[in-house]
C-alpha cells in the first residue's frame, strides 16, 4: 500500500514540474517589450524598421496573443502556441491574424515555427516558415530565419 502511495506521489510530482515548465513560458512573456534590433538573411534591420516598433503579448489560455504596433498602429496580429517548453528557449507555433510579409503578402492564417527566450529584461525571437524549429537565435544569411530582440518596457 505505500509502495502504491509512493507512486502516486511520485507521479504527480513529476506531472506537476511538467505543467510548471510548460506554463512557465505564461509568465515569462507577456509584457509590453520593445525591439532594439533584428535581422534577416544577415543584414541588420534598418533603423526605420526597429524604431517605435512594439510588441504586446498576452497570455490567452495556454496561448500568448501577440499585437506588434509601429507608432502605435497595429501592424501584425498572431497567437503563439507552445510546441515544447526547453531548457534554453521555447518553440512556437505561431499563426497570424492579420499583417502582411516584406512583399506585401498578407499573413492571415499563416502559421511559421519559432523560439522564444526570455533572459531578465530581454526577449529574444527567432522564426523561419520551413518545417521544423530553428536551433539557434540567428537571422544569419542562408539560415532562413528572422531574429527580433526586444527589451521590456517599464
Amino acid at each position: 500500500m505505500r509502495l502504491f502511495a509512493l507512486m502516486i506521489l511520485a507521479a504527480g510530482l513529476i506531472l506537476a514540474a511538467a505543467g510548471t515548465a510548460a506554463a512557465d513560458h505564461l509568465t515569462k512573456v507577456p509584457g509590453t517589450w520593445e525591439m532594439v534590433s533584428g535581422e534577416r538573411d544577415g543584414k541588420p534591420l534598418p533603423k526605420e524598421d526597429v524604431e517605435h516598433v512594439m510588441l504586446i503579448c498576452k497570455a490567452e489560455g495556454n496561448a500568448i496573443r501577440i499585437v506588434v504596433k509601429k507608432h502605435d498602429k497595429v501592424v501584425t496580429e498572431a497567437t503563439a502556441k507552445l510546441a515544447k517548453a526547453g531548457d534554453k528557449h521555447d518553440q512556437y507555433d505561431i499563426t497570424y491574424s492579420k499583417g502582411s510579409d516584406a512583399k506585401g503578402e498578407s499573413l492571415k492564417g499563416k502559421t511559421v515555427h519559432g523560439i522564444i527566450a526570455v533572459e531578465g529584461d530581454t526577449l529574444k525571437a527567432c522564426w523561419h516558415g520551413e518545417e521544423g524549429f530553428p536551433k539557434e537565435f540567428t537571422g544569419a544569411k542562408g539560415s532562413g530565419c528572422a531574429l527580433r530582440t526586444y527589451k521590456r518596457v517599464k
